[in-house]
């Protein structure tokens, strides 16, 4: 209900694990905001994506609630809470997400990086691709990559392709698996890799930091 004097102000409530669920015969008032959080989600799929079991539920409740909130909001996590050095490669899965909320009548959007420190795994280029696509969540994927490619470019110098492919490789690992945002990075980037793999793997992937060290040096 609207207090009289303060048409300015609005309701922020939150739909958290088991009030998600958008009700089925009452709708939120023009003042009260619903906001949903991703903390149940699995980041190695999109939210789009209808093969994900971690990410059905979830994202059916944000297509409910955006046919009858006018001011539907999302807490959207997008570190590893519980490593928040280790590799989360969300970076592509955050273009398809930011995508599917503006889709589904989102109209405000928080994105949660690392609260405790300074930076964590990519956090700068994370926060420059999440202002990028809430400022156009209607770009292109050819645009998304052009300002990652930009961004690596700059901030890293001449070993930046180095990089990227780190950045591709892992995220090509770990669709395998549901990532969640307190997983550990066997589960991340080993779920279905015996040890020796792995460690292969993470071999493969510190020589990539090496050659883009060695090229600016």
């Amino acid at each position: 209900v609207k207090a009289a004097g303060y048409d300015n102000v609005v309701l922020d409530t939150f739909a958290y694990r088991y009030t998600r669920k958008a009700p089925s015969k009452v709708v939120p008032d023009d003042n009260v905001i619903v906001r949903l959080c991703t903390i149940e989600c699995c980041f190695s799929h999109p939210l789009s994506d209808p093969t994900c079991r971690k990410n059905k539920k979830f994202s059916g409740d944000i297509v409910e609630w955006g046919k009858i909130c006018n001011n539907l909001y999302v807490w959207d996590c997008t570190t590893n809470f519980m490593f928040y050095l280790a590799p989360f490669p969300n970076l592509f899965t955050i273009y398809d997400n930011v995508k599917f909320y503006a889709e589904n009548n989102v109209t405000g959007v928080f994105e949660q990086g690392n609260y405790h420190s300074a930076s964590g795994e990519f956090g700068e280029l994370r926060a420059y691709l999440l202002s990028k696509l809430m400022w156009n969540p209607e770009m292109s994927k050819e645009e998304y990559s052009a300002y990652m490619c930009d961004f690596l470019q700059g901030y890293y110098g001449e070993g930046w392709e180095y990089i990227l492919a780190y950045i591709n490789k892992t995220s090509e690992e770990c669709v395998t698996s549901h990532m969640l945002v307190y997983s550990g990075v066997r589960t991340i980037l080993g779920n279905t890799k015996s040890d020796e793999a792995l460690t292969a793997f993470a071999i493969e992937m510190s020589n990539l930091w090496t050659k883009a060290y060695n090229a600016t040096t």
